[in-house]
């Protein structure tokens, strides 16, 4: 996502009371927008996740920004694969992947109940 705003007034609960900060942001502005990352924070609920951008996070001195860093690099070494890899292998890791969403999805399941405190 590229736009301006970052920080509290990203979260879930002030968009839906506030409206979208970001609503007007033109992605194709490169000069007025940069690219902003879905920050789940350390300690808190994924409602508290905030749309941040890497200044923002420097800004604020996070610990995690290696974190960060690696998912860049992964994201840009995906991209140059798929830009020299097959259709068919692109298609074959994008099933893979979806396989594999598949299976975490799972895990949320429950299979039996053992106990229950009334």
């Amino acid at each position: 996502m590229f736009c301006l705003v970052t920080g509290n007034t990203t979260t879930i609960y002030a968009v839906e009371e506030n409206g979208d900060p970001n609503k007007d942001c033109d992605p194709e502005d490169l000069e007025n927008t940069e690219m902003q990352y879905l920050i789940k924070w350390k300690g808190w609920s994924h409602i508290h996740n905030t749309w941040e951008s890497e200044r923002s996070l420097k800004d604020q001195k996070v610990k995690g920004l290696k974190k960060l860093e690696n998912f860049i690099k992964r994201e840009e070494e995906l991209a140059a694969w798929k830009q020299h890899a097959s259709p068919e292998d692109i298609e074959y890791f994008e099933c893979q992947l979806e396989l594999q969403n598949e299976l975490l999805k799972s895990y949320n399941y429950v299979e039996r109940i053992i106990g229950m405190v009334s």
